[in-house]
C-alpha cells in the first residue's frame, strides 16, 4: 500500500492541486479534491491553487470549483 500525501509540496511549495490548476487538468483536480486536497495551500510565493487557476485562465476549473462549494 502506498502512503501518499495529497498536500505534499515540492521545493517551491507547489502541490499537485496547484499544478493541475495551472495546467487545466480538471479531472485530476476533482480527484484531488475528493481526497481532501487543500485549496488554500500556499506556495512559497503565497499563491494558492485558486490563484493559479485564475492566473492560467482555466475558466472550466474555476467554474467547477466554485460550483462545488456548499451554499
Amino acid at each position: 500500500m502506498f502512503d501518499l500525501h495529497v498536500n505534499a509540496k515540492n521545493d517551491e511549495g507547489v502541490t499537485a492541486l496547484s499544478y493541475c490548476a495551472i495546467t487545466g487538468q480538471l479531472d485530476v483536480c476533482r480527484a484531488l479534491l475528493e481526497y481532501q486536497a487543500d485549496v488554500n495551500a500556499k506556495q512559497n510565493d503565497e499563491r494558492t491553487p485558486l490563484h493559479r487557476a485564475c492566473q492560467s485562465g482555466s475558466h472550466t476549473t474555476l467554474t467547477s470549483w466554485l460550483n462545488s462549494y456548499d451554499r
